[in-house]
């Protein structure tokens, strides 16, 4: 597989030296034929908070210096998805997968709800699309792995 994903990355940065190369396995193996970790879909069963920062910590230590895509679906509801826009800065680049309502209810995304997601990629370009806190440092700190 990786010898696979060396030639895609290859191949990639020669005719588009600035493209970049998503993948969906958060393992150092992988790190140097991939720019960017998907933290893949959201399972509406447990806690968004909880699971996508666990999954955001698992990818920045796995491949530190991949950029992280927090994804943003499927949401059980609004009040879920706004939660988990504000905290999207903090773990990695957001993720936008509702323009006019959360699909699962048909809740109306509104003026407020606008501005949050504008905050939130402000915020992201701000820290650069890594997050708030790459995890290696910090759970050396710790004497974590």
């Amino acid at each position: 597989m990786k010898a696979y994903l060396n030639v895609l990355y290859d191949e990639a940065m020669k005719v588009k030296p600035d493209a970049l190369i998503m993948s969906h396995t958060p393992h150092p193996y992988l790190a140097d034929v991939l720019d960017m970790i998907r933290l893949n879909d959201i399972n509406t069963g447990k806690d968004v908070t909880r699971a996508m920062t666990l999954r955001a910590r698992v990818a920045a230590i796995a491949c530190p210096d991949a950029v992280i895509d927090t994804d943003n679906w499927p949401m059980a509801d609004k009040a879920t998805w706004r939660s988990y826009v504000e905290l999207q800065p903090e773990l990695g680049v957001p993720s936008l997968y509702f323009a006019t309502h959360i699909d699962s209810t048909q809740e109306p995304l509104t003026e407020d709800d606008y501005a949050l997601v504008r905050e939130s990629w402000r915020r992201a370009r701000e820290l650069g699309g890594k997050g708030a806190g790459r995890l290696p440092s910090e759970a050396k700190e710790r004497g974590s792995p």
